[in-house]
């Protein structure tokens, strides 16, 4: 729950846009700008662009998104924990 916590954190003091480029995403995840992370950008925008509209120019993708493929990759959290935290990031109603 820390991790999901943590996420969360840097997404709200970075005060992150609503979609985000390269250059967010490794300002956003605090990862080194290396053909790795720009791989593994490029991928995560490639399978999002089947629900979204891409940039030509700059990809990008939504960030709330990114958070929960961030989410995907965090093996100590239960599978209902992790349901109900990105319930929670789209929920702007608060119908908890």
């Amino acid at each position: 729950m820390d991790s999901m916590n943590k996420i969360l954190e840097i997404y709200f003091d970075q005060k992150v846009s609503e979609r985000i480029n390269y250059a967010q995403f490794i300002k956003f995840t605090r990862v080194d700008d290396t053909v790795e992370s720009k791989n593994v950008f490029n991928s995560i925008v490639g399978d999002s662009r089947m629900s979204s509209k891409s940039n030509k120019k700059m990809p990008t993708i939504e960030a709330k998104i990114l958070i929960i493929y961030i989410l995907g990759t965090i093996e100590n959290v239960e599978k209902d924990v992790k349901l109900k935290f990105a319930f929670d990031l789209y929920d702007e109603e608060d119908s908890r």
